[in-house]
């Protein structure tokens, strides 16, 4: 039986963090350790709808919510890698 306690290696990737108009942008690696999942999230919806537009550009699927919480409205991007290939070391580079 194994222990709850601990998490599989698998599981145990830190997520790469990257940043774009102050806005902190996560980036979940695979198992080869690249970021094909990204997110973020602010309450600017211009500095999103620009990240989104960027990631778009080089390459992600791109979906972006308004997420009202707590009496403050957010928004969210979530992005995948679709583009051919492995996805770039740093998504928010320019190109």
């Amino acid at each position: 039986m194994s222990d709850p306690t601990t998490t599989p290696p698998q599981l145990q990737r830190e997520s790469k963090l990257f940043q774009m108009e102050d806005v902190p942008i996560y980036g979940r690696p695979d198992e080869d350790g690249k970021a094909r999942k990204i997110d973020s999230i602010d309450q600017d919806e211009s500095k999103i709808r620009r990240i989104a537009d960027h990631l778009q550009r080089r390459g992600y699927g791109v979906v972006r919510e308004r997420n009202p919480r707590a009496g403050k409205v957010y928004h969210t991007l979530k992005a995948l890698w679709l583009g051919p290939g492995d996805p770039p070391d740093d998504p928010c580079a320019d190109t």
